[in-house]
Order: structure tokens, then C-alpha cells, then sequence
């Protein structure tokens, strides 16, 4: 194998995938054994392993207790009008998400396994693509020839991952991308309404305080950024507050730091009155508890949050977290029902389908019964 940046495995896999095409490893005979093929191309077992699960998961191999590991055959021509056609044997759907595993992940996958299952085919799923030396660029490359009929991507926005995407849609693989939109992706997308929800989260806080809202987030090209930013600028401009905005926006880095929420909080409070503040995301909402602790300020009282997802810690931080939730398995039904009609030929140019969330209010964005109680004695 040679050290040219892909990983082992994956030079394996396209070896063996290589001697299967040239007809050097023939359908329904066996391939050699794991420790001759560790001898073979000097690599370690944990290699031969991987690259032999991928395909059997791919349906390119088949194992057999006792036996070994024997080629599948992986499909037959059939004739449609006479013309020639390829029908997998086995339809295998790959859903791809280059960041770690999340409650968001796992709720779209959730989504596409339920709607895989009841039309027969089958879902494989990769993440945590960010440790591979190429972002997971090579993988995407790859899925034509592993046996993948399409493939429902999560997408990052690093440039070798999306150069790798746009190469793909231009093969004519068949790709549906969730959660967010990139500029110059020609695929279709699934994703929240993050326009509405910010909307209404930055309406809900004005509405209870009668105060501009800070809004917490990244600076960052894909749609569910720019769509939140969109619906705070507009509820902020038709609550009457648009000369306020420009000083109420906050960018931070991708992976949010602690000392960037506590110094845009003490910015806020200058001003004497309780800060009122939209967090892009859930995880930024749990740093600005920590800082308010940190502080002695209490949420409820000094600070309003709202965050986005409603992760499962939202419920379970004290006080509870009010935050907009993302429909994760209705977009993973969604995402798979494109999938579907992108393979019958029945969509034929690519859409934006919004799916509606939902504003859940909670405790860290309402005034708390003891401060209202005092309030209402002065």
C-alpha cells in the first residue's frame, strides 16, 4: 500500500474491487484469506477487516461460516426497450455525515432507515468523516464503485469535501443533501424552516421583555446560518428595532469559546437591564450558562436565552432551555422520499423542501415566578 494521504482500507477495498472487475476474483468463488491478505499487501488486520466489512456491507462480498468470504454476485443486465441496463442486486442507499455522531444524526437516520426499510432497500451509514486525512473527500469518490445507488450527505463546508460532492452530482450519482444548502451544490436539500424559527424566537423574546434581542452565531456560508440570521433581522426591523441590529450581532468561531460568550454578555449588561439573546445552536446556549454561573447572573432573571435543536440537554439545564425544535426524522422521511424519486427518474431538477419546526418555551426565556413576584411588590 502506498502513504499517498487515502487510508489503507480504502486502497484495499478499490484492490480488491479492481481484481473483481478485471476478473481476477470471479463472482461466487472465494477471496484469499485474511491472513494472506495481510501478507500480500503489508497491511495489519485491522485493515483486511474494515476494507472486507465495508464491501459485505456494500453487497460486493459475502461471508460464509465456516468457509470464508466468497464475491457476491453483485448484479445482472437486464434489458429495458432493449437497451442494456445494470440492476444492482442489492439497492444500497449511503447516508454520510462528515461531523461526529449527534442527536440531530441520529434523529435523520432515524427518518431514512424507517423509509428504506418499508420500500426494500438498504441504508449504510458513515460519520465522522473530519479524522480522515482527507475530510472524507476520497470516500465520497468511492461510492460508485462499492455497490452504492445513491447517496443523502449531510454536507461539510470544506472545500475538498465539497469539490469531492460536485464531482459526484456531475458523474450523475444520485445525491440529496439534509440539513443545509451550499452555494453551488446542484442537489436537492432538506432542511428545517430556520428562517421561521429564528423569527419566532427572536419575536418571543421581544415580545416578553420589550427588548432588543442579541443574536450569537457564526459566520458561515451554508443555509441554516444564513436562514436564522434572515429571520432575526426580520423580526428585530418589524418590532421596530432594525437601528439596533448591526450592534446586537455577534460572530464567533465555528466551535464556540467560552471567553467569546462571556465577553459579548458583559457587553450586553453594560446597560443595566437584562440581555436577551438567540444562540445559533443549543451547545452556544449551554456555554452561556456557564458563563452566567461564572458570573453570578441567573437565567430568567439577568439573562433570557432561546437556543436551536432542542438537543436533548435543553430540557434537562437549570432553568430549562426554550428553544426551537428541529424535525430531524420527518427531514430523514423526507430526504429518503426524494432519494426515491431521484432513482425512478421523477425528479428531474433539484428543490428546496422546507420542513416547519417548532418554538418550545421553556423556563431560561420567560421571567421566573420569585423575580415576578418581587417585581410586582416594588
Amino acid at each position: 500500500m502506498n502513504s499517498n494521504g487515502v487510508p489503507f482500507y480504502q486502497q484495499l477495498k478499490e484492490k480488491i474491487l479492481l481484481d473483481i472487475e478485471a476478473g481476477k476474483l470471479q463472482m461466487d468463488t472465494k477471496i484469499p484469506s485474511s491472513a494472506e491478505l495481510c501478507r500480500m499487501h503489508g497491511v495489519s488486520m485491522i485493515t483486511v477487516r474494515r476494507a472486507i466489512e465495508d464491501l459485505k456491507s456494500a453487497g460486493i462480498l459475502r461471508g460464509e461460516f465456516g468457509k470464508g468470504v466468497y464475491v457476491n454476485r453483485i448484479g445482472e443486465v437486464t434489458s429495458d426497450n432493449n437497451t442494456a441496463v445494470y440492476r444492482p442486486q442489492k439497492q444500497s442507499i449511503c447516508f454520510i455525515y462528515p461531523t461526529g455522531t449527534d442527536g440531530n444524526t441520529i434523529c435523520m437516520a432515524e427518518g431514512l432507515k424507517r423509509f428504506f426499510q418499508n420500500i426494500g432497500m438498504k441504508l449504510e451509514i458513515v460519520g465522522n468523516l473530519e479524522n480522515e486525512m482527507d475530510g472524507g473527500a476520497g470516500m465520497l469518490l468511492q461510492l460508485p464503485s462499492i455497490g452504492n445507488c445513491g447517496a443523502i450527505i449531510q454536507p461539510s463546508s470544506e472545500p475538498g469535501f465539497l469539490k469531492a460532492m460536485t464531482q459526484l452530482i456531475d458523474s450523475g450519482f444520485p445525491v440529496i443533501c439534509v440539513d443545509r444548502e451550499i452555494p453551488g451544490i446542484r442537489a436537492s436539500v432538506v432542511e428545517s424552516d430556520n428562517l421561521s424559527g429564528a423569527y419566532q424566537a427572536t419575536l418571543h423574546l421581544i415580545e416578553e421583555h420589550r427588548r432588543p434581542v442579541h443574536f450569537l452565531t457564526v459566520d458561515k456560508s451554508v443555509s441554516s446560518v444564513k436562514n436564522r440570521m434572515q429571520g432575526f433581522l426580520k423580526a428585530m426591523i418589524n418590532a421596530g428595532m432594525g437601528a439596533e441590529v448591526e450592534s446586537h450581532i455577534h460572530y464567533f468561531r465555528d466551535k464556540t469559546c467560552i471567553v467569546d460568550v462571556e465577553k459579548m454578555l458583559k457587553e450586553a449588561m453594560r446597560d443595566g437591564g437584562p440581555a436577551c439573546v438567540l444562540c445559533l445552536h443549543d451547545m452556544i446556549a449551554a456555554d452561556l450558562y456557564v458563563v452566567a454561573a461564572r458570573n453570578h447572573w441567573s437565567v430568567g432573571k439577568d439573562i433570557f436565552v432561546v437556543g436551536f435543536d432542542d438537543l436533548p440537554l435543553a430540557s434537562m439545564l437549570e432553568p430549562a432551555l426554550t428553544t426551537v425544535r428541529q424535525p430531524f426524522v420527518e427531514i430523514g422521511v423526507k430526504a429518503g422520499e426524494l432519494m426515491h424519486h431521484l432513482l425512478k427518474g421523477t425528479l428531474t431538477a433539484p428543490i428546496n423542501v422546507k420542513i416547519p419546526v417548532e418554538l418550545v418555551v421553556r423556563e431560561s426565556s420567560r421571567v421566573m415566578a420569585d423575580t415576578a413576584v418581587l417585581c410586582n411588590e416594588r
